[in-house]
């Protein structure tokens, strides 16, 4: 292989390193959108734990230049689970 050669491949791939990348977001078996909410207070050291079934959404990331990067993420409030051990049944439905 010649270094003429050997350059263009250096040239692709910095350009195909360079071009952003485009991702699908979305809600699979395989995959967990969760988020924990600290308590403060009476309650300091408890967490609530929340997962959403239902989400999509995509991610544009840009190695080049990572703050151009973007991300759209739309979540069916619906699809909400807590799964506090913690709380009574009766202040569940309230959390």
């Amino acid at each position: 292989m010649n270094m003429k050669t050997i350059g263009l491949f250096i040239a692709l791939a910095n350009a195909l390193m360079a071009a952003p990348a485009n991702y699908v977001i979305q809600s699979s078996a395989a995959a967990r959108l969760e988020l924990g909410v600290e308590k403060t207070g009476l309650f300091r050291g408890k967490k609530h734990v929340f997962t959403f079934e239902k989400y999509k959404g995509t991610l544009q990331f840009d190695a080049a230049a990572p703050e151009q990067s973007k991300v759209e993420l739309i979540i069916e409030p619906a699809s909400i689970l807590c799964h506090d051990t913690w709380v009574n049944m009766k202040d569940l439905k309230s959390v």
